[in-house]
């Protein structure tokens, strides 16, 4: 990095990685510390990032693989319409009962939180090679189409079982 940024970086870091650099980067393979400091590059950054940014940098975006940005899939999984990308569907799908149900009625940022945690498995997953699974197909809310006669019965029919 003393490269990169020759001051900034000896000044903020020192001239020998830290234990927290050691630990950042440990379980990196070549190809993924390359791909950080390629993405270092391209995104111009100005400072020096700290081991955790730098970590970011080494694994792809979710648009790399294929996947909706996280902010398109966070919107995507507050509709409640059946067009979401399959990933977003299998997010929601997997969440536990209790986390989907805080996740519908917490404030933005509990969502948002609750919402990264279970995305971020999902890009794990893709990173491993797993292909999308078949979702199936929600049912989607039409209107059904009746002739007055029968909607003025199916009315009666309600009315009669509340009393009126």
């Amino acid at each position: 990095m003393t490269g990169f940024y020759p001051l900034l970086w000896a000044k903020a870091y020192g001239t020998d990685p830290s234990r927290e650099w050691i630990i950042a980067l440990r379980d990196l393979s070549f190809d993924q510390i390359s791909a950080g400091f390629n993405r270092m590059v391209l995104e111009k950054l100005q400072y020096p990032p700290n081991p955790i940014q730098f970590r970011t940098l080494c694994f792809p975006k979710p648009e790399e693989l294929g996947l909706p940005s996280e902010n398109q899939a966070f919107n995507e999984s507050l509709k409640s319409n059946c067009d979401k990308h399959p990933w977003v569907k299998e997010m929601l799908r997997t969440m536990s009962s209790e986390d989907a149900y805080e996740f519908r009625r917490a404030d933005a940022k509990t969502a948002r939180t609750l919402f990264k945690t279970h995305w971020n498995l999902i890009i794990d997953r893709v990173m491993a090679g797993e292909e999308a699974p078949d979702i199936e197909l929600e049912i989607e809310d039409k209107p059904v189409k009746a002739s007055k006669e029968t909607a003025a019965e199916g009315m009666a029919a309600l009315r009669g079982l509340f009393g009126d």
